[in-house]
């Protein structure tokens, strides 16, 4: 068995190394989902920042740049940051990589979800209160909301 540089690999080992760490399968994102994903990485590259309290131009320095226009990309989610500039970034701002690679959603998403839930919960109140309704008798002239007349003898 060939490793990808070419150098012989024990079978033992490649097989203990596939359990310990197995092969990710790649699956293309949709374009919302990478949208999504670049808005969120936008927002903690800019957060991470202002909490460090790093200038554009510092953190373009430290990733070869000659200004803080890149850095203004990245953070606007215009362009996306390779992997390595990633740790670069998160080594400078003393923050765990993975708030770029795997980035949580944002405050204004988290909002936007709690709102829905919301929505959603009132929409089911409100089913459930207009099938107490229907199940309710209704009185016996037909008319809702009456309270049926008493009949003389």
């Amino acid at each position: 068995m060939l490793h990808y540089d070419a150098e012989p690999v024990n079978p033992a080992e490649s097989c203990l190394m596939s359990f310990l760490f197995p092969r990710l399968v790649s699956v293309p994102m949709s374009g919302s989902d990478r949208a999504r994903l670049m808005r969120r990485r936008a927002h903690w590259l800019f957060l991470a920042r202002k909490v460090a309290e790093v200038k554009q131009h510092e953190a373009a320095a430290v990733l070869g740049y000659a200004n803080g226009t890149s850095i203004l990309q990245l953070e606007k989610g215009r362009q996306d940051p390779t992997a390595v500039q990633m740790q670069q970034l998160a080594d400078l701002y003393g923050v765990p990589v993975s708030m770029f690679a795997d980035p949580d959603p944002t405050d204004e998403e988290r909002v936007i979800a709690a709102r829905a839930e919301l929505a959603r919960a009132a929409i089911e109140l409100a089913r459930e209160d207009h099938q107490v309704e229907e199940e309710t008798p209704q009185p016996s002239d037909g008319r809702p909301g009456e309270t049926p007349r008493r009949q003389l003898a």
